[in-house]
């Protein structure tokens, strides 16, 4: 029970929303920027490749991969990996912060078992 309204009030958060956007987002630029640096050219100037593209020019999958680190600025990993924690810090921190602010937490632990509503919590931290 504890653990389906601590989502739920994650999920309407719209910093919640921004955030979990923004580290799906991030990975997908950098696809694309790998793509125009690979293919830029040949699609400006394809006359000039006579037989198409060779082989080597064309980067495997596995080196093209968001991990793989391929890109030229390496400027999505730095926004995603390296501010990741402060990432997900944003996400779930705010709503806590707004309880203990509000008085609800005090409410919620009334309720129920304290050891089981912080350990719904670490779980709803740990989904995201």
């Amino acid at each position: 029970m504890y653990v389906k309204s601590e989502l739920y009030k994650v999920m309407k958060s719209k910093k919640c929303m921004f955030f979990m956007a923004l580290m799906i987002l991030i990975p997908f630029v950098d696809l694309i920027s790998n793509m125009l640096h690979v293919f830029l050219d040949y699609w400006l100037y394809s006359e000039a490749y006579v037989g198409g593209m060779k082989s080597g020019m064309i980067l495997h999958p596995a080196m093209a991969s968001f991990l793989a680190g391929s890109g030229d600025s390496h400027l999505g990993q730095m926004l995603l990996i390296w501010v990741l924690p402060i990432y997900l810090m944003l996400i779930y921190s705010d709503s806590y912060i707004r309880e203990v602010s509000y008085g609800y937490n005090n409410i919620i632990f009334t309720k129920g078992k304290k050891k089981k509503i912080i350990k719904d919590r670490f779980m709803v931290s740990l989904l995201e």
